[in-house]
């Protein structure tokens, strides 16, 4: 379902879709956004999952650059939204990779009809985005439940996020636990489930590919570490960019923007490696 069409200038999307539809929620929170001008199809996809700690942000935050990067590559675009965990509403741990689930689907099942390869699929996120991906590339339930396994995409790129083991950075007692507690509630078994590394084992079809961004105090390097340490023993290809130098932000607004060493390159060569 359509609820806007345009064809806007850069850093605006050429088509806003709602990929699903439920009762009383904001149809823009169960939305996307293609960006395919000048792409010759049938092209590679890119999906993005913004990050904002499950509460918030939005699917059109910053993707001038990373418009930018697709488009010179040929690859269309995608940016996906979904239900945010706010005081009371209900929304928390499994709603938000369940919505992503559903966007990737959607995306898989409609894309050739905006210049897109339904067979050639990337996911990559930053912060709770990143843990959204890397959790919907470990944990095969989430695309089962929409008719599909892991097979359809072929990459991932999870940018700067602690997520990966919920547990043991709830352990940690960093600055995030508030955040955590209000997106994977206060119950320990809901934090392992909802930790990639607790889904990581060989033969999963897990995607072939990863690709990781390190920064932050020790803690956090750590279970980045570990994350990339465990895939690789799943027979997992996977690549850590060293973004130290870096802020959070920074390892997202840097993607595609022009001139920078840390963060672009790393990406193009992921994109390149996971499309062939």
């Amino acid at each position: 379902m359509f609820f806007s069409c345009n064809n806007p200038s850069k850093g605006s999307p050429d088509f806003t879709i709602e990929y699903s539809s439920i009762p009383g929620v904001d149809p823009n929170l169960l939305s996307l956004d293609i960006y395919n001008e000048g792409i010759t199809g049938p092209a590679p996809v890119v999906i993005w999952v913004h990050g904002g700690g499950w509460a918030i942000g939005d699917k059109s935050n910053g993707m001038e650059f990373k418009e930018e990067l697709c488009k010179q590559n040929n690859y269309v675009l995608v940016s996906v939204n979904y239900r945010l965990t706010s005081a009371g509403n209900g929304v928390q741990h499994p709603v938000h990779v369940q919505d992503v689930a559903k966007a990737v689907a959607w995306t898989y099942e409609n894309i050739s009809q905006y210049s897109g390869d339904s067979s050639k699929i990337v996911i990559m996120g930053h912060s709770s985005g990143a843990h959204l991906a890397a959790l919907l590339c470990t944990d095969e339930t989430y695309l089962e439940a929409e008719g599909y396994d892991l097979g359809i995409i072929d990459g991932c790129g999870s940018f700067d996020t602690e997520a990966y083991d919920i547990p043991t950075s709830m352990a940690n007692g960093n600055e995030d636990n508030s955040i955590y507690l209000n997106a994977f509630t206060g119950d320990s078994n809901i934090w392992l489930q909802a930790s990639p590394l607790s889904h990581i084992a060989p033969g999963k079809n897990i995607p072939s590919y990863f690709l990781l961004a390190r920064r932050g105090n020790t803690n956090r390097q750590q279970i980045c570490n570990n994350f990339g340490s465990s895939l690789s023993a799943a027979l997992v290809n996977v690549n850590i960019i060293d973004a130290t130098s870096i802020n959070h932000e920074q390892v997202n607004d840097f993607i595609g923007a022009p001139d920078d060493p840390i963060m672009t390159p790393y990406v193009v060569d992921f994109l390149q490696v996971a499309f062939n």
